[in-house]
């Protein structure tokens, strides 16, 4: 069952309810920018207190205290008056609670969250632009044209306009809020709203830490400058670890080892080789000198498989989580991967991208062909297949996404090839992905023997 209850009845029907939904989309934008204010000036001003960090919150969740004593509705999570707010009991509310429990909301999750006390921001957000909606409809009820009958519909695109738009994921809410209330009748005049909302809260954001675009992501920044690493395997980039220590040294021998190769930490692996985690110097400064290795080894540190692609290395390296990875293959250590191995191995990657481009001499033409059912080049690897001199496989198409083939890469039937060659190679290359296997001519083209 949704939980905010089904949304029964309603029918967007009159385009004059346009002009509400619009009204509600601009003050929505102007109070979540209020939120995102309030929020973060309480967050900073606790940031530069003195006070201990227990004692934040607590003064936080007194003056929550206080103002419940005049206005109780903000405590909890405030769903329950959404709920009500949703039905004919909105009458019975007062109107001044209704008009000012979306700024109290907003004061009193600055002061319980934003002091450092345990909780989200979602959940008051949505009950902030659930009664931004309501206060519309009270405002509104009883003298204006074509206002809905009931309040459930302003109620949930005041939800979805204040907070979609403030947290910049304007369609994320709409689907969210959707669910939530079990319909999508209201899918075109939130889209209103909340294209409102969202141009009036500009580069405003209640995430702090939130990115305008991928391309201000350090990882995708990496992903863009160097598109090929989805096509090189780790495996081709790592190197054997520099040292792996054993999970039953003493720390005073694992300070010893590392302490010689001047290094600051290393993968722990038990007698099998089975990695076991990271050991940093600074775990063992503290440490007695008699415990073992193996009871310090940090096994969250980040690992990546084997057979994993390069891009996934730079998405934690840039993250700045960690300056080296452990590579593991069904759970043993087999080697260690860095920067300097990923671009090492992307420079090698160009460089024969380079020589097998400059195979191709003549007038080229780029082909976009489909391996054929029964070929003799299905379930070959792309090296196996006799391509004719000059000839090279830039992309693979296959039902689960295109890949950019090495020499490793197995086509099947069904595969989609775009092939740069030569004119005088293109019939050539179309036969080898048409002929059939031996023994099996049925599945030669008109004029294939």
């Amino acid at each position: 069952v949704p939980i905010f209850g089904y949304l029964q009845g309603y029918r967007f029907n009159h385009p004059i309810e346009l002009v509400y939904y619009a009204l509600i989309g601009l003050a929505a934008g102007l109070l979540g920018m209020l939120y995102s204010g309030v929020f973060y000036k309480v967050h900073h001003f606790a940031g530069r207190s003195r006070l201990s960090g227990a004692l934040k919150p607590a003064i936080g969740g007194l003056l929550v205290g206080v103002m419940a004593l005049v206005l109780p509705q903000v405590l909890g999570t405030g769903y329950g008056w959404v709920q009500e707010a949703m039905t004919d009991q909105l009458l019975a509310i007062p109107l001044w609670i209704v008009l000012l429990l979306p700024l109290a909301k907003i004061v009193s999750t600055a002061l319980s969250i934003g002091s450092g006390g345990s909780g989200g921001i979602f959940g008051p957000g949505m009950v902030i632009g659930g009664f931004l909606g309501a206060a519309v409809w009270r405002l509104l009820h009883g003298f204006a044209p074509g206002l809905p009958i009931s309040p459930a519909p302003l109620v949930i695109v005041g939800m979805i306009s204040c907070f979609g738009s403030i947290a910049h994921a304007p369609i994320a809410v709409m689907l969210m809020v959707a669910e939530m209330t079990g319909s999508l009748e209201l899918l075109a005049p939130a889209m209103a709203a909340v294209g409102i909302a969202t141009l009036v809260v500009g580069d405003h954001t209640i995430y702090a830490s939130q990115l305008k675009n991928r391309a201000d992501s350090p990882s995708h920044r990496l992903r863009f400058g160097l598109p090929m690493l989805d096509a090189i395997p780790v495996s081709e980039s790592m190197t054997p670890p520099k040292l792996a220590l054993k999970s039953g040294e003493s720390v005073a021998a694992a300070q010893s080892r590392l302490g010689e190769l001047h290094l600051r930490a290393a993968p722990v692996v038990d007698g099998s080789n089975l990695y076991l985690g990271v050991v940093q110097v600074t775990d063992l400064e503290d440490a007695p000198p008699d415990s073992s290795v193996g009871s310090l080894a940090d096994r969250t540190y980040p690992v990546v498989a084997a057979d994993a692609q390069l891009d996934s290395v730079m998405s934690v390296l840039a993250d700045g989580h960690a300056n080296w990875l452990p590579v593991v293959s069904r759970g043993e250590l087999v080697g260690t991967v860095a920067t300097a191995n990923v671009v090492r191995a992307y420079q090698g990657t160009l460089e024969t991208a380079r020589r097998r481009l400059l195979t191709i001499s003549g007038a080229t033409i780029l082909l976009d062909e489909t391996v054929a059912a029964g070929s003799a080049a299905a379930g070959s690897a792309i090296r196996d297949v006799p391509w004719p001199r000059g000839t090279l496989v830039i992309a693979v198409g296959k039902k689960d996404g295109l890949v950019f083939p090495t020499g490793d890469t197995r086509i099947e039937s069904g595969d989609n090839l775009s092939i740069l060659t030569t004119k005088a190679s293109a019939a050539v290359v179309r036969r080898r992905l048409r002929e059939p296997a031996k023994g099996d001519r049925s599945a030669a083209g008109p004029g294939l023997v």
